[in-house]
């Protein structure tokens, strides 16, 4: 948390893709990841939390 949250707060939260990138998957196939940044402000519109997560989807695999 970047600012103290209080019960009664109307936060807003704002995604953004910061990044995709795909990788070779071990079983054959690709992945494909992307990196998801959500801001969250309060009512006021300070900045009190930030979170980063990773999706990965995967491709099917190559079968011989």
């Amino acid at each position: 948390f970047l600012a103290p949250i209080h019960a009664g707060d109307v936060l807003t939260a704002v995604s953004t893709v910061v990044d995709v990138y795909e990788k070779p998957g071990k079983r054959g196939g690709s992945m494909n990841f992307a990196v998801i940044e959500t801001e969250y402000r309060n009512q006021g519109g300070t900045l009190v939390a930030r979170a980063r997560s990773v999706s990965i989807e995967t491709g099917q695999v190559v079968k011989d």
